[in-house]
């Protein structure tokens, strides 16, 4: 997954990372990418979501 577009594909086919995703109790949110040269992935991607009160 190198591009926010494959990134965001692969979280929807994860019925975990869609249901997150999909969530209305959570009101704010942030992806964030790490890129990595020379290791297994390259690129990774994280998901946050939250509810702050």
């Amino acid at each position: 997954m190198n591009t926010p577009k494959e990134a965001v594909s692969a979280w929807m086919e994860s019925p975990n990372h869609k249901r997150n995703i999909l969530t209305k109790e959570y009101t704010d949110g942030a992806i964030g990418c790490y890129v990595e040269n020379g290791s297994q992935y390259k690129v990774y991607w994280i998901q946050m979501f939250c509810n702050p009160r």
